[in-house]
């Protein structure tokens, strides 16, 4: 009988064990840190290369275009030490050191064909949609919880404030009308976003998770 308890108990042990690591907030800071990463990386290789390719008459497009592939490495080298750092993903170190090429022409071939710089120019670029999405994921859910979880709160403010009922045509309006009063509606919107929390909690862990990975498949040596 203790045995089959066991897998139960493991399950709601890690379920609500979720709030108290530090990795889940780490993983929060993560998602969104990659919102305003995104916009910054997007914007200046899309400047960058636009710029580049529009002053190439005038023979400065060609340096900046090579230096765009060139920053493009070690800005995926600051993405995977982010993803280390705050999301645990075991990333190895990736070798930044370059063989010499003599004559601009050999360098900017070099660069322009590392297939490290394009893998790093489509994450970077990728990163734009990615961090929307994760700041919108954590945002919205951590939105919700904590607009629940302080409903009774919200509800005696705006009731003693202003008289709004704003739980009068919700839900139970509907379900079960006349069966709880708005105060007791409150206190289960309350219990109802404690549970949820956890629940999200767990989502955007899942979210950072498959950041990291993706991080980690974009930095592998592709021959």
């Amino acid at each position: 009988m203790e045995e089959s308890k066991k897998p139960l108990q493991n399950f709601f042990n890690n379920f609500f064990k979720v709030a108290a690591q530090s990795r889940t907030y780490a993983n929060i800071f993560y998602l969104l840190l990659a919102f305003p990463l995104g916009i910054f990386y997007f914007i200046f290789f899309v400047t960058g290369f636009s710029l580049g390719v529009g002053l190439v008459p005038i023979f400065i497009g060609l340096p900046l275009i090579m230096f765009m592939f060139y920053i493009s490495k070690y800005f995926m080298a600051f993405e995977r030490t982010l993803a280390r750092q705050f999301l645990g993903t075991e990333i190895p170190p990736s070798d930044m050191t370059e063989a010499p090429a003599n004559g601009f022409w050999k360098r900017f071939k070099a660069q322009v064909f590392d297939l490290k710089a394009w893998k790093s120019l489509i994450f970077l670029i990728i990163k734009f949609p990615a961090g929307i999405f994760s700041f919108v994921v954590v945002v919205t859910l951590l939105s919700i919880s904590l607009a629940l979880i302080s409903a009774p709160i919200t509800y005696s403010a705006i009731i003693q404030s202003i008289n709004i009922d704003i739980f009068q045509y919700d839900i139970f309006y509907y379900l079960a009308p006349d069966y709880f009063s708005s105060f007791e509606k409150s206190l289960i919107y309350m219990v109802v976003g404690f549970f949820l929390t956890f629940i999200f909690l767990h989502v955007i862990n899942l979210v950072a998770y498959i950041s990291g990975k993706l991080v980690a498949f974009m930095s592998l040596e592709w021959n």
